[in-house]
This record gives C-alpha cells, structure tokens and sequence, in this order.
C-alpha cells in the first residue's frame, strides 16, 4: 500500500504488464491524479480505479460509488473488493486462503 503520489518515488519501477494496481481515489476524478493514472495504465494490463466521480482516465476499469456521506467509509466497499479478488486468485492458483503456506505459530505455548 502506498499513497497514490507516492507511486513515483519508488514502487513505480516494480510495476510491469503482470502487476495488479488498484488507486483507490478518495476525492474522485481532481485532475491531479489523471496523469498518474495514465502512466499506470500504459505500464500494468491490471489497473482498476475505484472510488467517486468519473474515471481519472478515460478506458481505466472503474468501480464508481456513491451513497457515502464520509469517503472513508467507502473503503469498507474497496477492502471487499480487494479481498473478494486475492481469494479469487488464491483458489485459481490451487490455494487454501484460509490456510496460507508458512503461517505456523512461531510461539509455543
């Protein structure tokens, strides 16, 4: 998870066709982040925006919400999402999500 502008300062060179980039924009479509966007998109096959407003670029996968008087609060929406998707994923690659390799207590007690 990095801030949105982040992106730039680092994480921007792990990010190939193969990497799944999910912005998630709080403020909807400000202008700002359209730029970003793009350059996202021209780097991943897997980017989706999520959040208020429009697409911040035009062809992005988008899942517009609304009906939240607080924009926190629709995070709940993305983090179902999101968590819907890495189970999907999980169970696609012959996963158990609910018993992850390497998981093993490293108390005794």
């Amino acid at each position: 998870f990095y801030n949105v502008l982040d992106v730039r300062h680092g994480p921007m060179v792990v990010i190939d066709s193969e990497v799944l980039v999910f912005v998630f924009l709080e403020n909807g479509n400000d202008g700002v982040l359209s730029p970003l966007v793009k350059e996202l998109a021209e780097k991943t096959d897997y980017l989706i925006t999520f959040g208020p407003g429009e697409p911040p670029y035009p062809g992005a996968v988008h899942k517009k919400v609304s009906g939240f008087d607080d924009p926190i609060s629709y995070a709940i929406a993305a983090l179902y999402l999101l968590q819907n998707l890495t189970r999907q994923k999980a169970l696609q690659k012959g996963l158990n999500p609910d018993q992850p390799a390497g998981l093993d207590a490293w108390i005794k007690l």
